[in-house]
């Protein structure tokens, strides 16, 4: 008999500087875990694209509410990118910086979550 649940596939696990990160794919979803904490979730819609699945990153788009048309945005914290990336699709026009203090977190972005 096959399982109903799905097994974590550990794609990553990598002590840094500043954290221990592991990067986990449950089916769709890939997790960024820096160290007991989800620092990002996205989930892979089966269009190609892919949306952050956790609460806080999607927060971040209600200040547009408030200024829709920004020209430039400054992101605190890369992770795995996943809010830089929906703004750039959003704000196409709009100049995005992003100050991240682990180094490592760059490439981390690049290679598991579509940075």
């Amino acid at each position: 008999m096959k399982s109903i649940f799905k097994k974590e596939r550990v794609l990553l696990n990598k002590e840094t500087k500043f954290n221990k990160i592991s990067v986990v794919e449950l089916g769709n979803i890939v997790t960024l875990w820096s160290g007991s904490n989800k620092q990002t979730e996205i989930i892979n819609n089966g269009a190609g694209g892919f949306v952050p699945s956790l609460e806080y990153s999607r927060s971040n788009f209600l200040a547009l509410a408030f200024h829709p048309d920004p020209r430039a945005v400054l992101v605190l914290g890369l992770g795995g990118g996943a809010i830089p990336t929906m703004l750039h699709a959003i704000l196409a026009e709009a100049v995005i910086d992003v100050v991240e203090i682990d180094p490592e977190m760059y490439g981390i972005a690049r290679e598991y979550f579509h940075f």
